[in-house]
């Protein structure tokens, strides 16, 4: 069954799932950069100029996608979150899980729960260190791919590659599967 998103909804909703503060504010910063006024429009025409190829960054400028954001700040809570969500049909696409968040489940025990109650869900692990090594993650939680591991300090435009791929990724194999479901319906009538 699918998440059941209104017809032709693309779903944004991205949860953080992380005991530090910090972490949260640097993904809310990666993905909604401080509005451009005056010093600093200058500033990033000069670094665009230095570093960039122009006609990349216009095109960056003008692919800005709106994601909604929101925070856990504990296995338990992004489980209730996540839980609450799908019971009113708008379920996040993914999801950025750390590992360790004392005290409670950590980010393998909550992405194995979150994915019983919602197993399209796309995760991505996000940790400095790990009490896991990938066998460890991949005997927990099974070989699966909604499921990528990225390695703190992290890159702002791996993160955001990852963000824009995982969620249109989401969307499509939503889409494919109200499909089946539809195709299903009319064959069993």
């Amino acid at each position: 069954m699918t998440e059941s998103l209104p017809e032709g909804r693309f779903n944004n909703r991205v949860l953080i799932c992380d005991d530090n503060q910090s972490i949260h504010e640097d993904l809310i910063k990666i993905f909604r950069p401080p509005p451009k006024t005056g010093n600093s429009e200058i500033i990033n025409h000069l670094e665009s100029l230095l570093f960039e190829d122009p006609s990349e960054v216009a095109t960056a400028e003008r692919i800005q996608l709106d994601f909604q954001l929101e925070s856990a700040f504990s296995g338990r809570e992004a489980i209730r979150m996540v839980k609450k969500a799908k019971e009113e049909g708008n379920p996040y696409s993914l999801i950025f899980m750390d590992v360790r968040m004392p005290p409670g489940p950590d980010g393998i025990l909550t992405s194995k729960e979150i994915w019983e109650a919602l197993p399209t869900t796309e995760i991505v692990i996000l940790t400095a260190y790990s009490d896991y090594s990938w066998d460890g993650i991949i005997h927990n939680l099974g070989s699966n791919d909604k499921l990528l591991y990225l390695r703190k300090p992290f890159s702002s435009i791996a993160v955001k590659q990852i963000a824009l791929n995982l969620v249109n990724r989401w969307n499509m194999g939503n889409a494919l599967r109200e499909r089946i479901e539809e195709l299903e319906a009319q064959i069993e009538s």
